[in-house]
């Protein structure tokens, strides 16, 4: 449940975890942006969104990237998800995404 995935994640900010995801799959040189959001607190729970953007991409990559933010304990949730092929290279893309992960407040 979300209660007991909350307890197992809480020492893993969303913000680290995808950094260190993105950088993993996708390598640190093409990790352009990486910015937190506002807070937004609903009852006990704070949402935390995270706005991220890499460039030279392949497919499956991008869809690894996905794949692990969904696997996360709680789940990431993608607000916003902006894929875009490169004018130099037709086989790569450049993702923005935005995305929300649950916290106890």
């Amino acid at each position: 449940t979300l209660q007991r995935d909350l307890d197992r994640r809480e020492t893993n900010p969303p913000l680290n975890f995808l950094e260190q995801t993105a950088s993993q799959i996708g390598g640190r040189e093409n990790l352009v942006l990486m910015r937190p959001l506002p807070s937004v607190v609903q009852g006990k729970l704070r949402i935390e969104t995270t706005e991220f953007k890499l460039e030279r991409l392949d497919m499956e990559q991008v869809l690894r990237i996905l794949q692990e933010m969904e696997q996360a304990s709680p789940p990431m949730r993608v607000d916003r998800l902006h894929l875009k092929q490169r004018f130099d290279n037709a086989a790569q893309l450049d993702m923005s995404v935005t995305v929300s992960a649950a916290r106890r407040n």
